[in-house]
């Protein structure tokens, strides 16, 4: 499904920076990483969760500090699974991603070679 291939626009998005030399002038090149998070919308892929955009985007923020914090240069993606209720997701959302990853909540899709290995912000 789309969902589960949602990473492939963020790895070319990473080769391209990988790719690319960045002319700073006196012919230094500067050689630039780039790091991407994201999610999808809607987050459980149901489309009847009642989460906004705007959480969305959060999540997919938490997926980028995870990719800073956990080397740079990666990209990382998170993908919901089914909640009984919007009130459920919401309040879930509120006491942290971290903790929704590690209970299986979240399913997480990253380049990095470990995903156990990923540090998030809460």
């Amino acid at each position: 499904s789309s969902r589960e291939s949602s990473h492939t626009l963020a790895q070319r998005v990473v080769d391209a920076f990988r790719a690319h030399s960045f002319e700073i002038g006196e012919g230094s090149p500067l050689e630039v990483t780039c790091s991407v998070g994201f999610a999808c919308y809607p987050l459980t892929g149901g489309g009847k969760e009642g989460v906004g955009w705007e959480d969305v985007v959060g999540v997919a923020d938490e997926a980028l500090y995870a990719a800073k914090k956990s080397g740079r240069d990666m990209w990382v993606g998170l993908l919901g699974n089914y909640f009984d209720s919007h009130q459920e997701l919401i309040k879930r959302l509120g006491e942290g991603v971290g903790s929704m990853v590690a209970s299986g909540e979240l399913s997480v899709l990253s380049s990095a070679e470990d995903v156990d290995q990923l540090q998030w912000e809460s």
